[in-house]
């Protein structure tokens, strides 16, 4: 696995790992995996070390069939003609994480980077 695609699967899992880590006494290794990430350094062998690793690559976040269109209406706006087409990425462009707005729902964050996703309009 590339480092895009391992950071892409550490970002989206973020939440959960956190509370992983807390409950096995690994919080302290996580945040050296996100240091080593936030530094471009790898992450791969940090996480296997706290035994991280299996866990964000088995995960499976969403299985075919199960992408979101990424058309939602606006919030507020009256009539059913306007829709958000784009995409939110990694905010450093450094994983290929997408996450298709919600209508109602928060900007989704990265926890790697501490930062809002960027929003790009198709």
């Amino acid at each position: 696995m590339d480092r895009p695609e391992l950071l892409a699967k550490l970002c989206e899992a973020l939440p959960g790992l956190r509370e992983v880590a807390a409950a096995h006494g690994l919080s302290g290794g996580l945040e050296k995996v996100l240091k080593a990430a936030r530094d471009g350094e790898s992450i791969e062998e940090p996480l296997r070390a706290i035994g991280l690793f299996s866990f964000i690559t088995s995960v499976t976040v969403r299985g075919p069939g199960a992408e979101h269109s990424g058309m939602v209406g606006v919030p507020g706006m009256e009539g059913g003609g306007h829709v958000v087409t784009g995409v939110y990425r990694c905010p450093n462009g450094a994983c290929g994480r997408i996450e298709h707005p919600a209508a109602g729902g928060d900007r989704p964050s990265c926890g790697v980077f501490r930062d809002a996703l960027r929003y790009e309009s198709n």
